[in-house]
C-alpha cells in the first residue's frame, strides 16, 4: 500500500520523460569523445534513504557514490542493522576521502 506507493513516487521523481517536441531541423548528433566509466543504476528505496544519512556521501563522484549504494545495498541484503550500515557507510566514505580516523 503507502510503502509501494512512496517507492512508485520515488522512483517517478527519478526518471525523466523523453522529449516530446521535435526540432525543426535535424541536427547530427555527435558523441561526446570519452564516455563516462560510471555504471548507471536505479537502488531500492532503502538503499538511497540510507544513503543520504551518510555524511559526506554527498561530496563523492559519481562512481564512488555508485561504489557507496552497492555497499550499502549489499549489507541491507544481509540484514545488517540501519545503525551499523551507517557507520560501516561513513568508515567507507572517510577511506575514500583519504581521511584518516
Amino acid at each position: 500500500g503507502k510503502a509501494f506507493m512512496s517507492l512508485v513516487e520515488f522512483a517517478a521523481g527519478k526518471v525523466q520523460p523523453p522529449a516530446t517536441t521535435v526540432p525543426e531541423q535535424e541536427e547530427p548528433i555527435v558523441a561526446p569523445a570519452v564516455l563516462p566509466d560510471v555504471d548507471s543504476r536505479i537502488w531500492p528505496l532503502e538503499v538511497g534513504l540510507v544513503f543520504n544519512q551518510v555524511e559526506g556521501a554527498d561530496s563523492l563522484d559519481a562512481l564512488q557514490q555508485n561504489k557507496l549504494k552497492a555497499n550499502i545495498n549489499q549489507l541491507w541484503l544481509e540484514r545488517t542493522a540501519t545503525s551499523e550500515i551507517i557507520t560501516a557507510a561513513s568508515e567507507l566514505v572517510r577511506n575514500m576521502r583519504g581521511e584518516a580516523v
